[in-house]
């Protein structure tokens, strides 16, 4: 039978299938939707408001986009199409509503929209539904909801709020709402996070998406958070040049300041391809941020941040990945193969573009090196695209290398092929880029790129990868360090050496400097403690070998170097002066460098006020040396004392071995040297083995000799050492030393008397009889023993020395008057009565034999004479000291003096003469003093007239009476008249002559008075005028300039009277007397009188 079917049955069947569909069709929907918002990411969220906006972007031609961020929510609206049933169904199933016809359509909430969820999972929708041509009604807080535990309740809240879509086509028509607007609810932490993370990203992205989007007119971003707004718009596209445009993007904010930023790009034919140049204004590149993609498709595909190049490249006939991550480019699927060559194609001409417009024009444009970053991902796990990116990456680099765009110095750019960059090692420790840039450009000048851009390139050009480019490595720059001044460059550099774990080099090469300079090994190097300054130039000369070592003190702190104390310093010095010793003992001499050091080094002392034998030699011998003599107090160190004795002492044997061989006449010009250096070392016992060792004593013909090598004489009177070398042919006085010297050295035990010298001189004499001197090979020696016998008072030294001459002196004596006129002149001599005439005349003919042959002669002659000598010599000894002086110049004369002797007056002629005499020199004195102030006047007013007045000018001094003593001539004529008068012995008054009275009343406008008082200066002799020098006496000086005035009263009426010879008037040598109180009342000062003279020149 049957089944009855009813009609009501059918109904509810077909009710159940189109629930069932639903359900099964939402299902699909639900399970898209949570997979979809199970996949969300870090990135989500900046790939989700370009999701939004790209929606807005397909429903409108002149989009107008607002994104506000609050506490509780994201809204996100814009004034493009409005939703219609179809749309609004797609948006809550989550289905593209684009058709295979919407070429120009980016996106309409596909499962890229899935992404907007990253916000919140539930969000509603305002604005209008047009469910009918331009018939709307209004969309109020429409909610979508995606939270839901499982698919079940999803699909249930999808079947609602397609219920809720539907329902409103029952709704009242309404306006058309210019808006349309997403507001997601924040539920939780991460989702307002990941709007907040979204919305600060935009700024930087929003220029460039104006730029691709024609239809994207503005943009506008409100944050509550950060109480900011920032609009966006696109003001004009204009062509550059070529196929370069600029879009001019305005920014404005809340504080309603506007910048205004260009986007440069390059544009092909077809107007599908764009390339941003990152250029600025003045054709600076703008470095691109590194959160910037690097491929748009209208919009930034998030994931090509890092895609190789730092140049921006949109079309819109790339083919995006799914989550818009990136384009398909190679791999061995072959589904995508159409896509990867569609997209390699575009990829090819945009870096044509590239490369055409920079072959033109990258010099031109600043800061290119911010364009060259080429560091495509070649290490994926994708082979065919790790291929392509290889070859991109040499496409490009051998572009860019032949670029000029290395900025090598402030003027000159190079390619990269031509350049040498720094290794990775080298830029690694930032802190020492200055430092390896120094030095790199030192030995590589011009061939590096700038400082300030060395570790950009160097990085660069390793991204490149590029097998051709030149890297300095760490060991390229140790090579070439061989000598560098720059201590600080150095030690910087050693100490990123050590950082990057290169110590094992400094043993290996000489890269460390010594204190000199030279480079050395860590291991032959030492560290000085305390020897610096003199003591190193010291240390530095005398033991060269040592100091070679000591390391730069700008070194120490590398590394810890043994250390050099001045207890080492003085072992190698003591050392160093053995070898100095061995020299002097070989009788040579040391160098003038050895000399010179040993002097800088024994002029320092521990304390200055020291009395030291050193201290007080040490000038004495800089003296000899003719070296500068520069004392300095070097300070001692605990334990570690300075030993300058070895050196002083070795200073000292070469100091007395070199003036050991001086000759005599060095030794008699600096004798009282030699007698400062003694006298300042014998009284040290210390010296003594020196001293004896030392040929620095001075024998009596002022030769050098050991002290141990001479004698002290003792009673030996000079003429008898002449004597003796005269008699027995040895020169004693080789062997005695200077008397001046004895009492530097302890001669006792080595003497020689005087006796024993007489003795052998008179065993001499007595081999020939000397009992009658005539004929005896020796009656000169043998008279002179018998006048120092009898002449020379020595408490008979003389006749102890020579007993056998003595006793015979009477006889023979009268043995040598052999002539028969000198016995009888004798005999007139020994008849005169009077014994003082006698030893007056013993002792004229002591001081003068020839004087008292002259006067026995005289007496011959005139015996009156000599009667009057012998009375002239009682009465005044002092005459006939003249007179025996006078007759040894001019013996001739005597005879003149005889005559003189007759007349009565011999002391009135000679006082008479003397007084002429000093007249004489007192007139010749007193021209010259009044030559001296006549050259000081010129001088003076030739400084006073200089640059003034171009005129010849002297002061004469006049030596004849001519009414003044100077006179001043301007051009050779005379121009003023100056009279001097000085005054020895009263301070009463000046006399002036007719003459010089005269000329001063005719001149009296240019006639001055010179009163010089000089009264009181003293002087041996009261009649003599010797003047002191003109700056001594100036003050002395007054100065009448107007004594014509005074004088005028006195001589006008004689004047008148002069020319008539029937008046009386005033002849002959009258004086004009002009008072010491005048002079001092109105005298003025010496200089007054050039001050009046040049005022008068002047005027």
């Amino acid at each position: 039978m049957d089944k009855i079917f009813t009609e009501e049955q059918r109904i509810e069947a077909k009710k159940n299938a189109k629930e069932a569909s639903l359900r099964q069709d939402n299902m699909q929907h639900a399970k898209k939707i949570m997979l979809g918002i199970d996949n969300l990411d870090n990135n989500s969220s900046n790939r989700a408001i370009w999701e939004l906006v790209q929606n807005a972007r397909d429903l409108s031609t002149t989009c107008e986009i607002t994104i506000k961020l609050t506490e509780k929510e994201f809204i996100f609206s814009h004034n493009g199409k409005t939703f219609t049933p179809d749309t609004l169904g797609s948006l809550i199933k989550q289905v593209s509503s684009k058709s295979d016809e919407d070429k120009e359509l980016v996106g309409q909430y596909g499962t890229g929209f899935l992404t907007t969820h990253s916000f919140g999972r539930r969000f509603t929708v305002n604005g209008s539904l047009e469910i009918a041509t331009n018939v709307f009604v209004d969309i109020t807080d429409f909610e979508i909801n995606r939270i839901a535990e499982n698919s079940d309740e999803l699909i249930e809240k999808l079947k609602d709020q397609l219920l809720n879509a539907e329902g409103l086509l029952d709704a009242e028509v309404s306006e058309k709402q210019e808006l349309t607007s997403f507001h997601y609810y924040f539920d939780d932490d991460n989702e307002k996070n990941s709007a907040i993370e979204a919305v600060n990203s935009c700024p930087n992205l929003i220029p460039y998406v104006l730029t691709f989007n024609k239809k994207i007119h503005s943009f506008h971003i409100i944050n509550d958070l950060k109480k900011e707004q920032v609009l966006f718009k696109r003001k004009s596209v204009d062509k550059v040049k070529d196929n370069l445009y600029v879009s001019l993007i305005e920014i404005s904010n809340s504080e309603s300041s506007i910048i205004e930023k260009e986007i440069y790009t390059l544009k092909n034919e077809n107007q599908n391809i764009e390339v941003v140049l990152p250029l600025g204004k003045n054709n600076e590149v703008i470095r691109l941020d590194l959160k910037i993609p690097r491929i748009f498709f209208y919009f930034p595909l998030i994931g090509t941040e890092l895609w190789g190049i730092d140049f921006i490249i949109h079309s819109s006939q790339f083919i995006a990945k799914e989550k818009r991550n990136g384009i398909w480019l190679k791999s061995k699927n072959n589904a995508t193969s159409v896509k990867e060559e569609n997209n390699r194609a575009i990829i090819e001409e945009a870096s044509a573009m590239i490369f055409e417009y920079l072959g033109h024009y990258v010099t031109e444009i600043k800061n290119a090196i911010y364009l060259a970053r080429i560091n495509f991902n070649r290490t994926s796990d994708n082979a065919e695209l790790d291929e392509y990116f290889n070859f991109l990456q040499t496409k490009w680099v051998n572009v860019f290398r032949d670029f000029p765009i290395v900025l090598v110095d402030d003027s000159l750019t190079l390619p990269a092929k031509d350049c040498k960059f720094l290794s990775e090692t080298l830029i690694e420790h930032s802190e020492y880029i200055d430092t390896i840039h120094t030095l790199s450009n030192y030995f590589w000048n011009k061939q590096i790129p700038t400082k300030t851009i060395i570790e950009d390139w160097s990085k660069i050009v390793e991204e490149w990868n590029d097998n051709a480019a030149s890297f300095i490595k760490t060991d390229d720059l140790i090579c070439r360090i061989t000598k560098e001044n720059d201590h600080d460059l150095l030690h910087h550099f050693y100490s990123f050496l050590k950082v990057i774990g290169k110590e094992h080099i400094f043993d290996e090469r000489e890269l460390i400097p010594n204190r000199y300079g030279e480079l050395k090994k860590k291991k032959d190097l030492i560290s000085p403690l305390s020897v610096d300054g003199i003591l190193f130039d010291i240390a530095s000369r005398l033991i060269k070998s040592k100091t070679d070592k000591f390391v730069n003190t700008h070194f120490t702190s590398l590394f810890p170097f043994p250390e050099y104390t001045r207890k080492d310093l003085n072992e190698d010095i003591t050392n160093a002066i053995t070898e100095y010793n061995k020299k002097i003992t070989e009788n040579k001499k040391l160098t003038d460098d050895e000399k010179k050091v040993l002097i800088d080094f024994c002029s320092q002392y521990p304390n200055l006020e020291t009395q030291s034998v050193q201290k007080k030699l040490m000038p004495l011998i800089c003296n000899y040396y003719e070296h500068p003599y520069k004392e300095q107090e070097l300070l001692n160190i605990k334990d570690f004392e300075i030993d300058y004795r070895p050196s002083f002492r070795c200073l000292l044997r070469n100091f007395f071995l070199e003036m050991s061989q001086k000759n005599t006449e060095w030794v008699k010009e600096r004798r009282a040297y030699i007698h400062d250096v003694l006298f300042n070392i014998y009284n040290y016992k210390d010296f003594d083995e020196l001293i004896k060792s030392s040929a620095i004593f001075i024998n009596q013909n002022d030769k050098f000799c050991l002290p141990t090598e001479l004698s002290k004489e003792v009673d030996m009177p000079t003429p008898l050492k002449v004597l003796y070398i005269s008699i027995c042919k040895k020169d004693i006085k080789d062997d005695l030393v200077a008397n001046d010297f004895e009492q530097y050295w302890n001669f006792s035990g080595h003497t020689i008397e005087g006796i024993t010298l007489a003795n052998k001189i008179e065993d001499k004499f007595l081999e020939d009889r000397f009992d009658n001197i005539e004929g005896h090979p020796n009656r000169a020696e043998i008279l002179n023993i018998i006048k120092y016998i009898t002449e020379i008072k020595d408490n008979g030294l003389w006749e102890k020395l020579f007993p056998r001459i003595a006793s015979k002196k009477e006889v023979i004596m009268m043995s040598t008057i052999t002539d028969k006129g000198r016995k009888e002149s004798m005999f007139k001599i020994l008849a005169v009565e009077n014994p003082n005439t006698l030893n007056s005349l013993a002792e004229l003919s002591h001081e003068n034999p020839n004087t008292l042959n002259s006067l026995i002669e005289l007496s011959h002659e005139n015996p009156n004479t000599l009667n009057s000598l012998v009375k002239l010599s009682h009465e005044n000894p002092n005459t006939l000291n003249s007179l025996i002086e006078l007759s040894h110049e001019n013996p001739n004369t005597l005879n003149s003096l005889a005559e003189l002797f007759q007349t009565g007056n011999l002391e009135q002629i000679i006082k008479l003469g003397k007084e002429t005499l000093i007249e004489e020199n007192n007139k010749k004195n007193d021209l010259e003093f009044k030559k001296e102030i006549g050259c000081n006047i010129e001088k003076l007013l030739q400084e006073g007239l200089q640059d003034k007045m171009p005129i010849s000018l002297n002061a004469c001094v006049l030596d004849e009476q001519g009414g003044q003593d100077i006179v001043i001539k301007i051009n050779n004529e005379i121009y003023y008249y100056i009279e001097i008068k000085s005054r020895w012995s009263s301070e009463d008054s000046v006399e002036m002559s007719p003459l010089q009275m005269k000329r001063s009343v005719e001149n009296k406008d240019c006639y001055a008075l010179c009163g010089i008082n000089l009264h009181d200066y003293a002087l041996d002799n009261e009649k003599e005028r010797f003047y002191p020098k003109f700056d001594d006496i100036k003050e002395r000086i007054k100065v009448l300039t107007n004594i014509g005035t005074y004088i005028e009263p006195l001589l006008s009426e004689n004047i008148k009277a002069r020319n008539n010879p029937d008046l009386v008037t005033i002849s002959g040598d009258y004086r004009g007397r002009v008072p010491q109180s005048l002079l001092n009342k109105q005298g003025s000062p010496f200089d007054s009188l050039v001050d009046i003279i040049l005022q008068k020149l002047t005027n």
